[in-house]
C-alpha cells in the first residue's frame, strides 16, 4: 500500500512513502521535521519526543538550519523509522523502542524467541489482572459520566433564563416609535 505524502516543490507535490523512504536511507538529504513527521505518520510533537528519546543516537544526524530549525540528514529518519516500526509492531513505548534501537546498534540484540522464553508466566498474570482493574475502573468512570450527563440535564433549564426571541425587542421599539 502506497502513502502519498505532501513534499518540498522540489521532490513534486505527492511522493509515494516508500520510494521517499528510501530516498532517505541512500542520500544525506536535509530534511525539516514537518516532512519527517509525515513520512513516520506522527505529529512534530510525536517527532521531537522520539528524538529525544534518541538524542544520544541521532545527535551527530541533526544540525539547525535557518531560524533554528531541526533539519534530519537521511541516516537520523532511518533510525526514526525504524523506531516507529519497532514501537508499532511490538505495542512498546518510545523509551522502550529506543533503549531497543540501542541495542541494535550496538550489537546487543535478540531475537524474539529467546525473548519470550525468559518472560516468567508471572508477567503475564500481572498483566492480566491489571487489565482486569483497568477493565473495572473504565466501567465504574462511565456509569459516573452517565449519572452526571443525567443531573446536568436536570439542572441546566433551573440554570439558564427563558430563551427570548431575538426579534421581540426591534418590534416593541416599532410600536412605540409609531404611536409616538
Amino acid at each position: 500500500m502506497l502513502y502519498f505524502v505532501p513534499m518540498s516543490p522540489f521532490v513534486g507535490p505527492r511522493f509515494p512513502r516508500s520510494v521517499l523512504a528510501a530516498c532517505y536511507a541512500k542520500r544525506m538529504m536535509s530534511t525539516t521535521i514537518e516532512e519527517v513527521a509525515s513520512v513516520l505518520g506522527v505529529s512534530v510533537r510525536g517527532v521531537r519526543l522520539r528524538v529525544d528519546a534518541l538524542r544520544d543516537v541521532v545527535a551527530a544526524h541533526l544540525r539547525q538550519g535557518e531560524n533554528n530549525r531541526i533539519l534530519f540528514d537521511g541516516d537520523a529518519v532511518a533510525v526514526l523509522r525504524r523506531m516507529e516500526e519497532l514501537r508499532k509492531a511490538t505495542g512498546c513505548s518510545i523509551r522502550q523502542a529506543a533503549s531497543r534501537i540501542r541495542e541494535e546498534l550496538a550489537g546487543n540484540s535478540t531475537d524474539a524467541a529467546s525473548q519470550s522464553e525468559s518472560q516468567p508466566a508471572s508477567s503475564t498474570d500481572a498483566l492480566q489482572s491489571e487489565n482486569a482493574l483497568l477493565r473495572d475502573e473504565v466501567t465504574h468512570l462511565r456509569s459516573e459520566v452517565a449519572w452526571l450527563r443525567a443531573r446536568v440535564d436536570e439542572l441546566t433549564p433551573l440554570a439558564l433564563p427563558r430563551p427570548r426571541r431575538w426579534f421581540a425587542w426591534i418590534r416593541g421599539r416599532s410600536v412605540q416609535g409609531q404611536a409616538g
